[in-house]
């Protein structure tokens, strides 16, 4: 187990825990954890474990031993899963247990994996997931008010970006073992939204340059947002540079802070984090 990051406000003690919310997000080998203060629409502790197994063959010990805070001290906690197989269906065409046939249309789903739906408002659409049974079990020994794939805050977080009236836009948000790449035209409407299983910075560039490919986008006009887990110093980072020519990390969303006691660490992240903010 290693804790990369684990910090807090100063006056963390002092604030009403009432009041507060405590984000945990779930990756395949990563842990993030936040806690957000409502009333002044500011984060006051950012933590992340990375873990030497798969988080869903922890034993539940070893989780609140790692997190002692996430245990009976907040009014309200939100869970976030990272799942790979998901897909939106608009509101119109949802029908009752439609879940698992339409994400049949693009994974070859497990005998171990059941469906999970959320509504996204913005877009008047189901997220529709696959979730493992693993996962499910793991998140039935924690407690929490609301659970939702990571997908959702961060397809609220692109709905508020302004879109940009000449080009498209790329976003690529890379998690533990999958990336999810999203291309918005000129009007804002999404043309793309895709996940992608990866097993390093080649792998992760080829399905980035082949989405920019395939949707038409122009890498010396359109720009690429980056979020997620990954070294600015990377390969991936310097192929992107290359190839890519305005390429940027994807700054969380407007009106929502961070404690100044943050302002010298790197957040990327954090960003669905960051993001579930918009869902409360």
């Amino acid at each position: 187990m290693n804790i990369d990051l684990n910090i807090q406000a100063p006056d963390f003690e002092n604030y009403n825990s009432n009041s507060l919310y405590q984000f945990i997000e779930f990756g395949k080998f990563c842990l993030n954890a936040a806690v957000f203060n409502p009333q002044q629409n500011v984060f006051i502790a950012l933590k992340k474990i990375v873990f030497n197994e798969e988080i869903t063959q922890l034993q539940i010990n070893t989780l609140t031993e790692a997190l002692p805070e996430i245990e009976n001290m907040f009014a309200k906690r939100i869970l976030l899963f990272q799942q790979r197989k998901f897909t939106l269906l608009p509101e119109e065409f949802y029908e009752n247990d439609i879940e698992k046939k339409v994400l049949g249309l693009n994974y070859k789903l497990r005998d171990d994996e059941n469906c999970y739906k959320d509504y996204i408002d913005k877009l008047n659409a189901y997220l529709l997931s696959a979730i493992s049974k693993k996962t499910e079990n793991l998140i039935e020994l924690v407690h929490y008010d609301a659970l939702f794939n990571s997908v959702k805050p961060y397809l609220k977080s692109i709905y508020k970006i302004k879109p940009d009236s000449f080009n498209k836009s790329i976003f690529l948000q890379i998690n533990d073992d999958f990336i999810i790449l999203i291309v918005r035209d000129n009007n804002g409407g999404f043309q793309l939204i895709n996940s992608f299983a990866t097993k390093g910075d080649e792998d992760i560039f080829y399905h980035l340059m082949n989405v920019v490919k395939q949707t038409g986008c122009n890498p010396d006009k359109d720009s690429l947002y980056i979020s997620g887990n990954y070294e600015k110093k990377s390969t991936l980072f310097q192929l992107v540079f290359k190839y890519i020519r305005y390429p940027f990390t994807q700054k969380m969303p407007e009106n929502i802070g961070l404690h100044p006691v943050f302002e010298n660490f790197f957040t990327h992240p954090y960003h669905n984090l960051f993001s579930t903010a918009l869902c409360v």
